[in-house]
């Protein structure tokens, strides 16, 4: 394993990278751009294999991002603050798609008044959309934590994305030492994702369409997706367990602190 001097950023961005992802929408952001700065300077060079592609706004990169995740495709997103607001509509419609992707959120202060100060009230926002949520208080945390969230998001009992969340400024731009996966190990940890017969496919095109549904049939899936949520508590405790037998550290649900 190799250990770098990471900021917060960048080892989310490491964290894509590691998890070979295919497809990355992207909007900047202050103070979440340096990960799509990174990640773009690695698709340049050829160093990952990924498509990523510039949209005008936030609502439309998370639209992206959940069309694409509806073909099998491992995505993943970046925003923070005012851009996870702009395209909050979207937060909604993509848990309700059922689709595994991740977006790393990087909390900031919503106006107003204007600050560039770390606040949760972005992400706290965004508790009832059905993504679920990762918060993150280190560096090592933020890289290891996107490895997590895919295996938990594409897991079969799960199907829901995730948002890891780390603060901005404090985490996003503070250097700490980061120690990285191996990338074969960390794809091995991972496996291939197989999206099963529900996800659209170029090769056998079909139609599919959300209907307009009455109460007891909307109850009904929101349900289900309660169910999944609810699942992913005991997914996510079997994950944490294989990644520390992989990887020798340790990430529990709860990180409790002078709770006697």
């Amino acid at each position: 394993m190799t250990c770098k001097l990471l900021t917060g950023n960048g080892a989310a961005a490491w964290g894509a990278r590691l998890a070979q992802v295919d497809y990355i929408p992207a909007f900047p952001i202050t103070p979440q751009t340096e990960i799509i700065e990174s990640l773009s300077a690695w698709v340049r060079n050829g160093e990952l294999k990924a498509r990523l592609t510039m949209l005008e706004s936030e609502h439309s990169m998370l639209t992206a991002a959940g069309a694409a995740a509806t073909t099998g495709a491992r995505v993943f997103t970046a925003t923070s603050s005012q851009g996870l607001m702009y395209g909050f509509e979207m937060l909604y419609n993509v848990a309700g798609w059922r689709v595994p992707l991740v977006l790393v959120n990087v909390s900031r202060a919503l106006a107003a008044p204007v600050t560039l100060e770390p606040d949760h009230c972005d992400v706290l926002a965004a508790r009832d959309s059905g993504f679920l949520q990762i918060h993150c208080s280190t560096v090592q945390e933020v890289l290891d934590s996107v490895l997590i969230a895919y295996r938990l998001a594409e897991h079969p009992r799960v199907r829901l994305p995730v948002i890891v969340n780390l603060d901005g400024f404090y985490l996003s731009f503070t250097r700490e030492p980061c120690t990285l996966v191996e990338p074969r190990a960390a794809i091995d940890f991972l496996g291939a994702f197989d999206p099963g017969e529900t996800f659209l496919s170029a090769s056998a095109p079909r139609a599919q369409a959300v209907a307009v549904l009455g109460g007891s049939l909307y109850s009904y899936f929101r349900y289900q997706a309660h169910l999944a949520q609810t699942a992913a508590l005991e997914v996510y405790d079997e994950v944490a367990k294989d990644f520390e037998a992989r990887f020798g550290r340790q990430h529990g649900l709860v990180e409790a602190y002078r709770l006697d």
